[in-house]
């Protein structure tokens, strides 16, 4: 007590760091743990795929049958993913146009619906962006 009281500025600044550094702790825990539980909802909402099979030759329903037989897997879906370049004015952009999936990792959209006829697409928000699209508008391929 007698060194608190003759190195009092000494003490407050002692208190005052180790009350920011707690501050700070804390602060980045409980930031951890929302991040965290707002990371869980938005993949049990878009159910995220843990994992993408690739093949240039197409699967056929007896291998998505296999896949989904397989031992730890809940879920298999199969999609066609095909490369393009999509071309607004000036700008040409390399894009993959994929089929709509119906279970597995669920596009989340910021407006408009998703795609519902054949000559409908949806677009990844930067791509919309970068190339000047809205909806409604006409994708060149």
């Amino acid at each position: 007590m007698r060194n608190i009281r003759r190195n009092r500025v000494s003490f407050l600044s002692v208190l005052m760091i180790s009350l920011l550094a707690a501050v700070a702790f804390l602060g980045l825990i409980f930031s951890a743990e929302g991040l965290k539980k707002s990371a869980n909802a938005t993949y049990e909402t878009c159910r995220t795929a843990d994992l993408e099979i690739s093949s240039s030759a197409m699967f056929t329903a007896g291998d998505l049958e296999t896949v989904r037989g397989t031992d730890g897997i809940g879920d298999a879906e199969g999609i066609i993913s095909l490369p393009a370049l999509v071309t607004a004015g000036d700008e040409t952009l390399e894009v993959t146009f994929r089929t709509v999936p119906e279970r597995i990792s669920l596009p989340s959209l910021r407006e408009g619906r998703l795609p519902e006829a054949a000559d409908e697409c949806a677009v990844e928000q930067t791509a919309a962006e970068k190339m000047g699209y809205r909806i409604g508008s006409t994708v060149q391929l």
